[in-house]
């Protein structure tokens, strides 16, 4: 059974991530608390928690708010991103296993099938059941690169990073056909590497790959930031079953 910090934990970083609780939002530990039915210690260590990773901030004082995301704070954490992963895949380079290898190319040939049928009917935009095959697919892809090079801390901090940037990245490409075939391109571009030991070249691609995606979420959050559009850091324009996929996902990553 799960300790209540984990509990509460969980509890508060899907309702963030969601937009039950959206940027600005006064977070009230007894609140919780009561919610959860438990005592406001446990509560009060989710919440330092969450402080930590950057999704809620205690002000002297006043209390804890929910964050809204500024591009710099988008642009660190695709910075980590880009050195965990890079690195990551370089070591995988020289480890990686062939089930594994067979995995990655499984998860590409999901995205290609998604990218074919939309082709196929002559649309740009996906439907709710292929953005969640994409984004299962994508998820997996680069969590299972850095399973394969094998250390642990690594693995948690990619875990946290993705579950924040993946919020801006949906709401900024609406994954359509141009995002998905881009991102499959790159992903044969590191299995060809991996499968080749090329250790450089599974590096370089992934490197273009991070670099790409984090231009173009900086460059959404920028101009959502200039139109005052709400909602900017919630999933809460996705469709019902789609944000719910994208928690089970998340909450597989390692650990």
């Amino acid at each position: 059974m799960k300790p209540l910090s984990d509990r509460a934990y969980d509890h508060l970083q899907r309702d963030i991530l969601v937009g039950k609780l959206p940027a600005g939002k006064v977070v009230s530990e007894s609140q919780v608390a009561k919610e959860l039915g438990m005592s406001r210690t446990p509560v009060g260590e989710a919440i330092r928690r969450l402080a930590r990773e950057g999704l809620v901030e205690q002000v002297p004082r006043f209390g804890t708010i929910v964050r809204a995301f500024e591009p710099q704070d988008l642009m660190e954490l695709y910075e980590v991103r880009e050195a965990i992963e890079s690195f990551s895949v370089a070591k995988s380079a020289q480890r990686i296993s062939a089930t594994q290898l067979q995995k990655l190319e499984a998860m590409c040939q999901a995205m290609q099938q998604v990218a074919e049928a939309v082709r196929n009917d002559k649309r740009t935009e996906l439907t709710s059941a292929e953005l969640e095959t994409v984004l299962a697919a994508d998820l997996a892809f680069h969590t299972l690169i850095v399973q394969a090079a094998a250390n642990r801390r690594m693995q948690r901090i990619v875990g946290e990073t993705r579950a924040i940037s993946r919020i801006f990245q949906i709401r900024r490409q609406k994954m359509d056909l141009r995002i998905v075939q881009q991102a499959l391109d790159y992903h044969l571009r590191i299995v060809e590497a991996l499968k080749n030991g090329s250790a450089y070249e599974a590096r370089k691609v992934m490197e273009e790959h991070i670099q790409l995606s984090r231009d173009l979420a900086v460059n959404y959050l920028e101009q959502q930031q200039k139109q005052q559009l709400p909602g900017s850091s919630t999933l809460a324009d996705l469709p019902k079953e789609v944000a719910e996929m994208l928690e089970n996902v998340e909450k597989k990553l390692p650990e």
